[in-house]
C-alpha cells in the first residue's frame, strides 16, 4: 500500500502540480471555448458544519474554472450561529449561492432534497460539506454533457484528503459502470 500511496503523491506532482500556472491558463482558454454551457446545479446539505471546513468546500465551487453552476445550500436546522453566519456571508458575496434555512432536521436525504427544491439547472451535482472540487472538476462535466448530450449521470474519479491537505486513497473509476 505504500509504494501505492507514493505512486498516487507522484501523479498528483505530475498532473495537477506542474506548471500550475500554465494549467490554470489552459483552463481558461477551454472555459471559453465552451459556450453555451448547461447550469449546473450544486446540491449540499449543511448541519453545524466546522466553519473552516463548510468554507474550503464552498471557496471550491466558486474557484471553479466553469462559472456556470449555482450552489443550493440546505442547512438542516443548524444551531451553530457561526455556520449560520457563514452560509449567509457566503451567499450575500456571490448571487449563484442559494440558501434555504430547514426549521427543523430532517437527515442527510430531507436536506438534500430541500436543497433539490431550489435547483434552477438542467444538471444536478452533489456534494458533501466537507468536499472539495477540483478546479476544472465542472468544466470536464460540461465538456462531458456537451460531447456526450444523451447521457442521464456523470460521475468522476474521488480521492479523500486529510486535514492537513494530504490526499490519499485515490479511486479511478472506469469510463463506464453501472456501479
Amino acid at each position: 500500500a505504500k509504494g501505492a500511496a507514493q505512486e498516487y503523491q507522484s501523479w498528483i506532482a505530475w498532473h495537477e502540480n506542474n506548471g500550475k500556472k500554465k494549467r490554470a491558463a489552459a483552463l481558461r482558454r477551454r472555459t471559453e471555448k465552451q459556450p453555451p454551457r448547461p447550469l449546473i446545479s450544486i446540491i449540499m446539505p449543511t448541519y453545524n458544519t466546522p466553519v473552516a471546513l463548510l468554507g474550503e468546500a464552498i471557496d471550491s465551487v466558486v474557484a471553479q474554472a466553469c462559472a456556470d453552476w449555482e450552489l443550493c445550500i440546505a442547512d438542516d436546522a443548524s444551531c451553530k450561529p457561526e455556520v449560520l453566519e457563514a452560509l449567509a456571508a457566503y451567499a450575500t458575496a456571490d448571487p449563484r449561492i442559494k440558501i434555504v434555512y430547514r426549521d427543523e432536521r430532517g437527515g442527510i436525504a430531507r436536506a438534500s432534497n430541500s436543497a433539490l427544491d431550489i435547483v434552477t439547472g438542467q444538471w444536478v451535482a452533489m456534494l458533501d460539506h466537507d468536499d472539495l472540487l477540483a478546479p476544472q472538476a465542472l468544466l470536464r462535466v460540461a465538456e462531458t454533457i456537451k460531447a456526450k448530450p444523451q447521457s442521464q449521470v456523470i460521475y468522476s474519479d474521488e480521492d479523500k484528503i486529510t486535514e492537513t491537505g494530504h490526499r490519499h486513497s485515490v479511486y479511478f473509476k472506469p469510463d463506464f459502470s453501472l456501479e
